[in-house]
């Protein structure tokens, strides 16, 4: 996972993750030890096997993840985090993986992999989260160090994550019968930060603009706005039938917010829904999750309350306000889309690249 709210300052984890019964927790290191350093690099057909097997179940869930695939592709377009989750778990990926599948020499594959491993697992990079009532902590601090021990220990060399970003603009062919169709752009790149109070913005695109444009008139079985701390903000459609028609509606949101009104009761629902959005209940294991996330970007508690703040003094001049910033987003011109093939070739001016979703 990469993590920062600075995309320049970016940082990546690999994460493992556990549960166990107090008095199976010395079971449970020792199956993540196994996991982590017992990997046998040198059975050449198993692998082959695997890297075929990855291949097609990624593929597998393409159609189904068109959503998830255009919205790691477009963010790759602008963003260090983009490009990087984009390379573990987007088209990028998929394009590793097919590379792989061509390979013909499994053993220098092998010696990469088992680099790599040497690489990342190493206790002076190793961060550990537990999460368990106090009375646990006996049996954690017995079963922990021998988990502990057995990490090799060598120099951690810090990297800076820079990727070759340009706007691809690219259409995904699919056989699917309806479009994926994001647009958006870096906020931070046009002198915005974050604040609590884009987070009711995105309500209010969402629920009200986007749900009446794009699903109650396009037809699409959702509209929505993604948005993150770390300077992406875009629109998107889901399972629509539209394309050219919907780009149209995200360029609209513009002049819908600059002409905003909105009776105090709704301005009221939308901060609500955003809390509740944002304060929702956890059980342990969530805590434990999120605990550990926010500690490894580095949130503090201020931070947290200064955002809960800004949300919940939200007013409708603030949202108004927002209108020339959406514009200038959505002016960056960067759209993905997954879709049908007939419909991307038939509006294929709106892409620069046109390519099958499948390698």
């Amino acid at each position: 996972m990469a993590l920062h709210r600075d995309d320049g300052l970016m940082k990546s984890y690999m994460q493992m993750s556990g549960k166990a019964m107090p008095e199976k927790l010395s079971k449970l290191a020792d199956l993540m030890k196994q996991e982590l350093l017992s990997s046998k690099w040198d059975d050449e057909a198993r692998l082959k096997e695997m890297v075929l097997r990855t291949k097609a179940q990624f593929e597998q869930r393409l159609t189904a993840n068109g959503l998830g695939i255009a919205r790691n592709r477009l963010a790759s377009y602008f963003s260090n985090r983009g490009a990087y989750q984009d390379l573990i778990s987007g088209f990028g990926y998929y394009q590793f993986l097919t590379s792989l599948c061509k390979e013909a020499d499994m053993k220098a594959l092998a010696a990469k992999l088992k680099a790599v491993q040497e690489k990342i697992v190493n206790r002076n990079g190793l961060k550990v989260g537990i999460t368990c009532q106090q009375e646990q902590m006996k049996a954690v601090k017995e079963a922990l160090p021998a988990l502990l021990a057995a990490f090799p220990q060598s120099e951690l060399k810090a990297v800076e994550y820079k990727f070759a970003k340009e706007p691809l603009n690219e259409g995904f062919q699919d056989a699917s019968k309806v479009q994926y169709v994001l647009k958006g752009g870096d906020y931070r790149k046009l002198g915005a930060q974050y604040s609590g109070k884009m987070e009711v913005l995105s309500q209010l695109l969402s629920r009200v603009y986007l749900q009446n444009t794009v699903r109650v008139q396009g037809g699409a079985y959702g509209g929505f706005t993604m948005l993150d701390d770390s300077g992406m903000m875009c629109f998107a459609s889901y399972r629509d039938p539209n394309l050219k028609e919907t780009v149209q509606n995200y360029l609209g949101a513009e002049g819908f917010l600059s002409t905003l009104t909105l009776e105090e009761r709704e301005l009221r629902r939308l901060i609500i829904g955003t809390i509740s959005d944002w304060d929702q209940p956890l059980d342990p294991n969530q805590k434990g999750q999120v605990a550990v996330n926010r500690s490894l970007r580095g949130l503090s508690q201020e931070e947290l309350q200064k955002n809960r703040d800004e949300i919940l003094s939200t007013s409708v001049e603030d949202l108004r306000a927002f209108s020339s910033l959406v514009k200038e987003i959505m002016g960056q011109g960067y759209l993905c889309v997954v879709g049908n093939e007939k419909k991307i070739e038939e509006q294929k001016e709106l892409f620069k690249k046109i390519l099958s979703l499948r390698q």
